[in-house]
């Protein structure tokens, strides 16, 4: 089979610096996810506009969405957890894509809070992925299989 054919796809959005990024993106490439994303939205985007350049987009295989609270490029305060409510609210198609979300060792604190203010006690198909974990590449490949990715 065409190594190109075989790869799922993977759109990150808003991602972490490089030295989370990278990490993460090398491990769902060990899981079959493509190394380099279908689409790349970069930090600071308003969540209108991530929205927007989703709609004409077929439903991926993944979405590598950190938690990354930061204000866009409007001083609007975001962050992955909301956004992906937006966009499983929006676009009903896509609330089953698995959402890998890590989450920088100075964010766990405010997406444990957020997770509380946003009301939901779970996020289907979504897995969180503390900084720390990135550190023991096999056994997160090993967790996130155990999730279905």
């Amino acid at each position: 089979m065409n190594a190109a054919l075989s790869t799922k796809q993977l759109i990150i959005i808003r991602p972490y610096r490089a030295f989370i990024r990278q990490r993460i993106v090398a491990v769902l490439n060990q899981l079959g996810y493509a190394a380099e994303a279908a689409v790349l939205i970069p930090a600071a985007t308003p969540d209108d506009v991530v929205l927007s350049q989703l709609e004409t987009m077929a439903v991926p295989q993944a979405l590598l969405m950190p938690f990354h609270a930061h204000q866009d490029t409007q001083g609007t305060l975001v962050d992955g957890l909301a956004l992906m409510l937006k966009i499983r609210t929006r676009f009903p198609a896509w609330a089953k894509t698995p959402v890998v979300m890590p989450v920088s060792q100075v964010g766990h604190a405010g997406y444990l809070l957020r997770v509380q203010e946003l009301k939901v006690a779970t996020f289907p198909n979504h897995a969180a992925v503390p900084e720390r974990e990135l550190d023991n590449p096999a056994l997160l490949a090993d967790r996130l299989r155990m999730l279905g990715f």
